[in-house]
C-alpha cells in the first residue's frame, strides 16, 4: 500500500513503467518506486546494513507484528 503524508502535495498523475510506479505531484516533484517489494527491501538492507532487533521493531512500530527484514 502506498500512503502519502497528509501535508503532501496533490497527486497529478500515476503510471507504471518498466517495473516502476511513477507519480507526479502538484508541487512539481516526482516520485518513483519499484513495483517489486522485494527490490525495495534489498535496497533498504544494502543502505542500512543491519536489520532491526525484535525489541527495536516493537519500539518503532508498536502493534505491528515483527518481521525479519533482511534475513
Amino acid at each position: 500500500m502506498l500512503r502519502l503524508e497528509p501535508d503532501a502535495a496533490g497527486v497529478q498523475g500515476v503510471a507504471e513503467y518498466d517495473g516502476w510506479i511513477l507519480m507526479t505531484l502538484s508541487d512539481g516533484r516526482a516520485r518513483a518506486w519499484p513495483t517489486d517489494p522485494s527490490e525495495v527491501g534489498r535496497d533498504l538492507c544494502s543502505r542500512f546494513g543491519e536489520e532491526l532487533t525484535e525489541d527495536e521493531w516493537l519500539r518503532l512500530v508498536p502493534g505491528v507484528p515483527f518481521i525479519q527484514g533482511c534475513g
